[in-house]
């Protein structure tokens, strides 16, 4: 988050960062950096893939206020400020979830899951998932075999982790974005995990804490039936239970 003083001056998530290694901001490394990847990196403020268009609320905002921003934001986070518009902190999803985590409410998984399941080839390169991912305006792929079985799962998060941990320089030499493409997906692809499509959105919310993720696959035996995420999770409290 960058500020100005004590008020938000523009916001940078996830989101921003990965359109930056594929999305709408690659220009910056293409043209301005001539694809020099760590050069962007180091060099390129903040500030040039932020966004000013973020979701605010004020500090007396009840907790429906709170769902309904972020049901309608679909940005998994909202600002809270004061009355002189200072920052006062930030709700994201995650702290919903938290927020929810025992309360059992009778929603099945299976009523807020998405399935419509985009998967790609284990076999893809970084770049190409990336790519996909800003497309489609998701943070999440799978990667299947050729015999359509699930070898693990790429998270935006888990790209920019890979980047921002600098496990990235283990395995290129120049530095530069045509090289990082290259990179196998599977090197930042993670073990899935799963849920059963019977199951309470309040155990899903306590598995996904536990295991520190924002997601679930769901599935019952081999067979997979589509996608929860934490943003369907707050969809079924808010719409499905009103909590």
């Amino acid at each position: 988050m960058i500020k100005t003083g004590k008020k938000v001056d523009s916001v940078v998530s996830v989101r921003e960062l990965l359109s930056l290694l594929g999305g709408i901001y690659s220009s910056l490394i293409d043209v301005k950096h001539k694809g020099n990847l760590v050069e962007t990196l180091s060099k390129e403020p903040a500030k040039s893939v932020s966004r000013r268009d973020f979701p605010v609320l004020r500090e007396e905002a009840d907790l429906e206020e709170v769902l309904e921003t972020l049901i309608l934001g679909e940005r998994g986070y909202v600002v809270v400020l004061d009355k002189e518009d200072n920052i006062v902190g930030l709700i994201t999803d995650r702290d919903i979830i938290e927020f929810f985590k025992e309360k059992k409410v009778g929603i099945r998984v299976g009523d807020v899951m998405s399935s419509q399941l985009v998967t790609m080839k284990h076999t893809c390169n970084l770049c190409e998932v990336i790519q996909e991912m800003n497309i489609l305006n998701i943070r999440r792929i799978p990667l299947v075999r050729e015999d359509g079985s699930v070898s693990g799962i790429v998270l935006a998060r888990d790209v920019i982790n890979f980047i921002g941990s600098h496990t990235v320089f283990k395995y290129i030499t120049t530095g530069s974005y045509e090289e990082f493409c290259k990179l196998p997906s599977a090197l930042v692809a993670r073990e899935i995990a799963t849920i059963n499509p019977e199951a309470d959105i309040g155990e899903a919310s306590e598995k996904m804490l536990s295991q520190k993720i924002d997601y679930l696959l769901v599935a019952s035996g081999d067979e997979i039936h589509g996608i929860v995420t934490e943003r369907d999770i707050i969809y079924g409290y808010v719409v499905l239970s009103r909590f």
